[in-house]
């Protein structure tokens, strides 16, 4: 009886797989021009808020935001080899708010939460985010050296050195 059963299962086997048909045109291989993503799916927009510090740690708002514009390129071309059809826009209206340099990694995490409470000390980027239509709000800090976002969040806090020919600002976005 097993052996019939396992004929049986090859057999179905055999059928699914020749009634396959498979053309070597739609599988796609790294010569073909064409994104096997023909749609997009959708844009993201970004609202930046910066600190006053992380403006003045770089030399101004206008050098800030050339470092977001790179960052910016380096996610989009992270999504677009992704293949899953979303690209990301920067909202051109940046918010300054007035905060401190964050001294640690703990400092960070603090940060991340209370920029996510809608009645803390970023109300008015809750504000702005909402007039603007913003799907994530980034925040560009001063001070130690690191990104944080967390899975299913639309906030995310980025040192503003993380948006210089590094990934990390790209990676905190997939978290959001």
């Amino acid at each position: 009886m097993i052996k019939l059963k396992n004929a049986f299962l090859l057999l179905l086997c055999l059928l699914t797989v020749s009634s396959l048909s498979v053309n070597a045109n739609s599988i796609p291989n790294d010569n073909d021009p064409e994104p096997l993503v023909k749609e997009m799916a959708g844009e993201i927009s970004v609202l930046f808020a910066y600190t006053s510090h992380a403006a003045c740690a770089v030399g101004g708002v206008q050098e800030l935001k050339k470092r977001v514009n790179n960052g910016m390129k380096l996610l989009n071309e992270a999504l677009s080899n992704s293949n899953i059809g979303y690209s990301a826009r920067t909202i051109a209206k940046f918010v300054e708010v007035d905060y401190g340099p964050i001294p640690s990694d703990e400092g960070i995490e603090e940060l991340l939460k209370e920029l996510a409470d809608v009645e803390g000390d970023f109300a008015g980027v809750h504000a702005s985010r909402a007039r603007l239509k913003g799907d994530i709000v980034c925040l560009i800090y001063s001070g130690y050296p690191q990104g944080l976002a967390n899975l299913y969040n639309p906030f995310m806090v980025c040192h503003y050195e993380m948006f210089c020919d590094t990934y990390i600002f790209p990676h905190e976005f997939g978290h959001t």
